[in-house]
């Protein structure tokens, strides 16, 4: 019988431990490049910041928000709907009554808060729900953000 103390010290690893690099043929992976990386930072120093200045500079100026939306919202909401209208999509999100309420319930209801929010003003009447709506999808949105790292949600 083998045991854990017969076996070599590098094969006996924690199920938590990173393996190590293995050596690649072929291809460099498109962000090894350098011009993707170069981009991204590139956006941050010459997009991000002159928008985050303007919006602290010019708060009362209503196409800034709407350019902001225009131009980083867009891709989320088409993202969205392309992945809803995919038929094997919605066939694994109306799988399981979890599904369901995950994908559709509670989507919706954001979308529905959202509109009862700012559409009737319920903000100045109830400004309690307005705090606990927006501190929960704050907090809802940093974990939705982290899952796209591997994946849609």
């Amino acid at each position: 019988m083998t045991t854990a103390a017969t076996l070599e010290p590098n094969l006996v690893r924690s199920l938590s431990d990173t393996p190590p690099p293995v050596a690649r043929l072929g291809e460099i992976g498109y962000f090894e490049q350098a011009w993707p990386i170069r981009l991204i930072l590139g956006s941050f120093l010459f997009l991000t910041l002159p928008i985050a200045a303007m919006v602290l500079f010019l708060p009362d100026t209503p196409e800034l928000s709407a350019a902001y939306i225009w131009l980083f919202g867009g891709t989320h909401i088409v993202l969205t709907q392309t992945i809803y209208a995919s038929r094997a999509n919605r066939i694994y999100f109306s799988s399981s009554r979890r599904n369901s309420i995950v994908f559709f319930a509670i989507p919706l209801t954001l979308l529905g808060c959202y509109f009862a929010l700012n559409t009737l003003e319920l903000s100045k009447s109830v400004p309690w729900f307005a705090l606990v709506f927006w501190a929960g999808l704050r907090l809802f949105n940093f974990l939705h953000l982290t899952r796209q790292t591997f994946g849609v949600l």
